[in-house]
This record gives structure tokens, C-alpha cells and sequence, in this order.
């Protein structure tokens, strides 16, 4: 045989045996990743790709849209290595599939996928997504993942659940419904110490927020920190909204629009606060952190925020009047004469919400008796 037809035959051969090669038919069980948390290396939940794919959350692949935007692979290791790499790359019909396995599954986090279909170099065409069937996986790594919570995240959760569902609630409350109680205004020594320490408290819980996206995630992704950085920019302004409010003698236009300013901004963005607080533990269990984490957050918001509701619920009731008298013990609050700082709490919806209160008890007694010796 001429030589130089054998090379065209041997040439057409390895050409058909290339063809036949790209159109076979897989199938391989590994990792799912969306190509932009893979191409980031660092995942926008956290996860560290290429050694710690298991990490990556079904929150993260299937509700961001940049992640879903850019499409899904699968991911393998050879055998001895430390690190994974890019197996496949699904076309538009297989990420359609992965979809609906990523809104079907209960899994949180270490999730694997069985794929089948024509491999086309790193392309899986006609790709067949599904989770793996019993046997698929080793018994121990078939289960959910629950991360443990960085030290950062707990000071972040707690910094914040303590000054949003504690403090701030609480000096509100106070304010709003204890005018009267003990020694004259009392109240508002009580409201002013409350809102400061929640001030501080949110601050520092800020910082630990920065430093845990700013390591561990993204930032401003997805609603939680969207609407916490809106909250904590109203919060550290009052102070700034305190010192420029027009004197309420006499009270003019501005000073009736500074009240409802101060009075209503204040409830809104005590109700958002709320709202961020649960979003951020339904975050918190999207992103597989472990039970411990969410109950403890849970059971701090509810502590204390429903005692708020009841004393704010029950009004007048002498129970209530017991209970300040004996927080106002707690906090010291003993007290004013200072009557030009009054108006800087949360003011009364009457018109003379910011006038002296009247004593009642025992103060009361006391100054009926001052002026029958005076008389």
C-alpha cells in the first residue's frame, strides 16, 4: 500500500474515532457548582471551591441570580488529589434540569448530582440531572451539611439581636409608655441610657457584620444586609437628629414635623429591624449553619420583643407601672429636672405630649405633703 494513503486512511480513522469520542454517552456523579461561584473560587456563600465544594449551599446556586445567570457544572478529583476541578459544563436544557432539582431537593448543602449525556470535550449535551440514587454516595457524605458558625457571625447575631430586639424596643417602649411613672422624668433618663447602649451595641454589631462578608461571603447579595445597612444608617443618625430639633417652645410647623419624623421614623424602623432580624435567620438556615444558631437567635428575638408587646398592650394596667418602677430601678434611672432634654424622646400623640408629667404614688403624696408645710 502507498504510504501516503495510508496516512489519509489512518488520518480519517482517528478523525471518525474523535467524533465517536465526543459524542459518547457519560455518566458521572459529583458536586454541582454554579461557573460564577466556581470561577470565583471563594463562593459567594463562603465556599471554598476547589477543596471544599460540599460547603456550597443550594441557597446559593438556586436564589441568586447571578449564580443562576451563569449556569451550572459538575465537578470531579482525581483519585489522591487534593483539589477538584471542572468536569462538565451543562448547555441551556441541562441548567433547565439542574433547576428543577435545585427547587425539588431538601438538602441545604453537600449536594451531588448523577449526570448523563453526550460529553463533548468539557460539554454535556442532553444532559440528564438527577440527585444520586442510594449506593451512589458513601453513606457519610450523602447527608446534609451543617456548618459551624464563625466566631464573628455569633458576635454579629448577638451584638444586633440585643440592641434591635432588646434595648431600642425597650427604651421605645419605656418612652412611650411610662410618662408619670416614679420620679419625674424618669422615663426619658430611662429611654435616653437604653437608646445609647443599643446605639453602640448596633455599631459594633455593623463592624462584625463587615468583617464576616468581607471574609467568609459577599457583600449586599441578598436582602438581609440590604435592609440592615438601611437600619444601622438611621440608627446612627438620631443622635444627629436629637441635637438639630427645633425647641418645641414655641412649637412651630417644623417642630410638629420633627416630632412625627422622630416618633414615626423611629417605630418603622424598629419594625424593620425586625424584619431584618428574621431574614436573617431564615439566611442563617439557607447557608446550612448549624441548629444552635438559629434556636439561640430565635429564642433572644422572641424574649425580647414579646414583654415589649405586653407592656405596650397592657397600657395603664398597675402590672405595667410595677414592672417600670422596677426596670427604672435596673437601668437607675432616678430622674430630671432638665426639662430643655425632655422633648428629645419619643413625644405623646396629644398636644402637650411634651410638657411635665404629673407624679402619681408615692411622689405625688410626697408633694402634697411639701406644699401642706409650706402653707
Amino acid at each position: 500500500m502507498h504510504p501516503r494513503l495510508s496516512s489519509v486512511r489512518l488520518s480519517f480513522l482517528a478523525l471518525a474515532l474523535g467524533r465517536v469520542a465526543r459524542a459518547m454517552r457519560v455518566t458521572h456523579t459529583g458536586f454541582l457548582t454554579d461557573i460564577l461561584c466556581w470561577e470565583l473560587v471563594d463562593a459567594v456563600d463562603g465556599a471554598r471551591m476547589p477543596t471544599n465544594p460540599e460547603a456550597h449551599t443550594v441557597h446559593c446556586m438556586r436564589d441568586l441570580q447571578e449564580c443562576v445567570d451563569s449556569g451550572f457544572g459538575v465537578l470531579d478529583r482525581e483519585e489522591g488529589a487534593e483539589e477538584y476541578y471542572l468536569k462538565y459544563i451543562f448547555d441551556k436544557a441541562g441548567n433547565a434540569q439542574v433547576m428543577e432539582v435545585l427547587k425539588a431537593t431538601d438538602k441545604r448543602a453537600n449536594f451531588r448530582v448523577t449526570v448523563s449525556g453526550q460529553a463533548d470535550g468539557i460539554y454535556l449535551k442532553e444532559a440528564r440531572v438527577s440527585e444520586p440514587s442510594a449506593g451512589a454516595v458513601p453513606e457519610n457524605l450523602a447527608g446534609d451539611l451543617e456548618r459551624q458558625p464563625e466566631a464573628v457571625l455569633w458576635a454579629h447575631a448577638l451584638l444586633m439581636l440585643f440592641a434591635f430586639a432588646w434595648l431600642l424596643p425597650w427604651g421605645f417602649t419605656l418612652a412611650y409608655s411610662t410618662r408619670g411613672v416614679g420620679a419625674p422624668g424618669a422615663w426619658f433618663t430611662a429611654h435616653l441610657r437604653l437608646q445609647t447602649y443599643g446605639w453602640v451595641l448596633q455599631l459594633l454589631g455593623l463592624v462584625a457584620g463587615v468583617v464576616y462578608t468581607q471574609t467568609y461571603t459577599a457583600h449586599l447579595r441578598r436582602v438581609h444586609p440590604v435592609l440592615g445597612t438601611i437600619v444601622v444608617s438611621f440608627c446612627t443618625l438620631q443622635p444627629l437628629n436629637a441635637v438639630i430639633r427645633p425647641h418645641p417652645d414655641p412649637k412651630t410647623r417644623l417642630r410638629h414635623v420633627w416630632e412625627y419624623w422622630h416618633k414615626w421614623g423611629g417605630r418603622a424602623v424598629l419594625v424593620l429591624a425586625i424584619v431584618t432580624a428574621v431574614l436573617g435567620i431564615q439566611l442563617a438556615h439557607a447557608l446550612a449553619y448549624e441548629s444552635t444558631l438559629i434556636v439561640v437567635s430565635s429564642i433572644l428575638l422572641g424574649l425580647g420583643l414579646v414583654p415589649c408587646v405586653a407592656f405596650l398592650v397592657l397600657g395603664k394596667h398597675p402590672a405595667t407601672r410595677t414592672a417600670a418602677l422596677i426596670l427604672f430601678r435596673m437601668i437607675g434611672a432616678k430622674g430630671t429636672t432638665d426639662m430643655r432634654i425632655e422633648d428629645v424622646a419619643f413625644p405623646k400623640d396629644d398636644d402637650d405630649a411634651t410638657a411635665e408629667p404629673k407624679p402619681v404614688g408615692a411622689d405625688a403624696v410626697n408633694g402634697q405633703e411639701a406644699t401642706a408645710k409650706q402653707a
